[in-house]
């Protein structure tokens, strides 16, 4: 997932994940694959947060 990125940006990632699963979060490869494609520039804002919230959807069995 990490190919590509620096040094830098890796550990910005990991201390986001870090500091998230301190506050009950739980990453999986979907939602760490997601930041690192942001962070790549593949995915805008806008596609980011589609992507998050129909997650959230998914995991409360709630139609979007």
């Amino acid at each position: 997932l990490f190919e590509g990125l620096d040094e830098e940006t890796i550990d910005g990632i990991t201390a986001a994940c870090a500091n998230s699963w301190l506050e009950g979060w739980k990453p999986n490869r979907e939602d760490v694959a997601d930041l690192v494609a942001w962070e790549k520039g593949e995915i805008d804002d806008d596609e980011y947060d589609r992507r998050n919230l129909e997650r959230a959807h998914r995991r409360a069995g709630t139609v979007q």
